[in-house]
């Protein structure tokens, strides 16, 4: 499996990316470390640098979670729909490359996964208009169920439809970005619905200071930084390695933010007739009031760099 298809191709529409479990935050620490010699590979075969290491890079990017997480957490601690964070899409011809294209296309895709989640089905037909420009642009676009996603979006009851089309239209769209060696442009739509979704949890931790986010914004601390190491290996893209340097912008505050396991006394208990033995390990973020203040500053600089603003 490739990177967008282990991320559920990152994209809202489909099951979408984005982010903050404890659990998945220590999964990552736990599991996976890149090696030095991937962060140091020779670029020199372009698109394929990566692919030779595919097993490693879609192990690292599963564990970036998915923006939908993000999005059911945020709507089960009650907070109301927010049309002012969804990104413009007034003027999507700014983005005039590729890169840029496809970083958009993950930002725009994790706001129309927010759109889905909460049925509000007046936005939607924009942001699928608007997703399926970039994947044109991109040529991709004939990879993008769009008169049957059209369809599904105007009946609330067909949401779970609704992502599966759009799950089996990403996964072409995955195969064949490999096929023409253009791998490296799952990255930037890695980075754009990361992006999305650090906007989604800061910009509500402003308005609501409910501990669940908090932690959900100190949890991202393992994700920038396995994101980083993505971005790493296609450098040789000026523009990749300006995203890389966007994301080390704000992975510098991160620096600062510890997360540690307290491990508990193991449980045994029988299910089943089985002896199981439950951990009861504790995750413990420490993140200060000021470190977040400047996380959602510096996310809303990189947010805005990416979008063109």
């Amino acid at each position: 499996m490739s990177i967008i298809k282990k991320v559920g191709i990152l994209l809202a529409f489909s099951t979408l990316l984005a982010s903050c479990m404890s659990d998945t935050a220590k999964k990552a620490k736990n599991e996976f470390e890149m090696p030095d010699s991937l962060v140091s590979a020779d670029t020199t075969n372009g698109e394929q640098a990566l692919d030779q290491t595919k097993d490693m890079v879609d192990h690292m990017v599963e564990n970036l979670g998915s923006p939908i997480e993000t999005i059911a957490m945020i709507k089960s601690l009650g907070i109301p729909f927010n049309s002012t964070l969804l990104a413009s899409n007034d003027d999507v011809d700014r983005f005039n490359n590729s890169f840029a294209q496809a970083a958009a296309l993950g930002i725009y895709g994790a706001d129309l996964g927010y759109l889905n989640f909460y049925g509000k089905t007046s936005h939607v037909l924009s942001y699928i208009s608007t997703v399926k420009g970039l994947a044109d642009e991109l040529k991709v676009g004939q990879f993008f169920d769009y008169s049957t996603l059209k369809r599904l979006a105007n009946n609330n009851e067909n949401v779970d439809s609704l992502i599966f089309i759009s799950r089996k239209s990403m996964n072409r769209i995955d195969q064949h970005l490999r096929k023409t060696q253009r791998s490296s442009l799952s990255a930037a739509i890695v980075t754009g619905v990361w992006i999305e979704g650090m906007h989604y949890i800061t910009q509500f931790y402003k308005l609501n200071k409910k501990a669940r986010l908090k932690e959900a914004i100190g949890d991202q601390k393992n994700l920038i930084a396995l994101l980083i190491k993505v971005l790493n290996g296609y450098t040789y893209h000026p523009e990749i390695a300006e995203m890389k340097k966007q994301m080390e912008y704000i992975n510098e505050v991160y620096k600062g933010v510890t997360i540690t396991v307290q491990e508990g006394e193991p449980e045994y208990k029988e299910i089943n007739g089985v002896y199981t033995v439950i951990q009861h390990d504790k995750t413990v973020i420490n993140i200060s009031s000021k470190q977040i203040d400047e996380i959602t500053a510096r996310t809303q600089k990189v947010r805005s760099k990416l979008l063109g603003e």
